[in-house]
């Protein structure tokens, strides 16, 4: 199964998005507020990074461990 993430910094850059793909799952909340979205045979996963490089870093790097 294939797994897609995309990362945002704030709700205001995801939310058209999240709306458009209809219903999500919350994940997680703390330390990144994790969303899932199935779709056929992905799994697309939303993750709130917080702004900036190093928060988007740390995200990705938490996302994989």
């Amino acid at each position: 199964m294939m797994q897609i993430a995309v990362f945002a910094a704030i709700p205001q850059e995801y939310r058209p998005f999240q709306k458009g793909l209809g219903q999500w799952r919350r994940l997680a909340r703390r330390p990144y507020a994790i969303w899932l979205h199935r779709f056929h045979d992905k799994h697309v996963l939303l993750v709130e990074t917080g702004m900036g490089n190093q928060l988007a870093a740390q995200a990705g790097e938490h996302l994989i461990s």
